[in-house]
């Protein structure tokens, strides 16, 4: 059974540490009672938080014991938790070797040849 929880704050109301932070705790504590997850799956969880919350976050995402499967276009976030980069794009997926710093080669050098640089 696939448990989705939706962790929303308004765009008018950026989420402070405490607040996320509750929410996340709130949210491992109900599924240590009913069902323990394997991973998570997190779609641009940055938007919206200061940056003490992502540090937060980050922090509880590399003591989770499971999986996590993150969508993101926020550098900070990335370095701070990701072993293994993938990138979708162009109806494919495949690994980046060599973290972020060879992904941002990658598409410097597309954008120049394509001009843009």
């Amino acid at each position: 059974m696939l448990q989705c929880v939706h962790l929303f704050q308004p765009a008018h109301k950026p989420a402070t540490a405490p607040r996320f932070i509750a929410a996340f705790v709130s949210l491992t504590h109900f599924f240590s009672f009913s069902l323990s997850p394997n991973f998570y799956i997190l779609d641009e969880p940055t938007n919206h938080l200061d940056m003490e919350t992502i540090e937060a976050l980050a922090k509880a995402l590399n003591k989770f014991k499971g999986g996590v499967v993150l969508v993101s276009h926020d550098e900070r976030l990335i370095r701070l938790v990701c072993r293994e980069l993938w990138v979708c794009e162009h109806g494919n997926v495949r690994r980046v070797e060599g973290g972020f710093d060879e992904y941002r080669d990658i598409l410097q050098e597309q954008f120049r040849k394509e001009g843009y640089l």
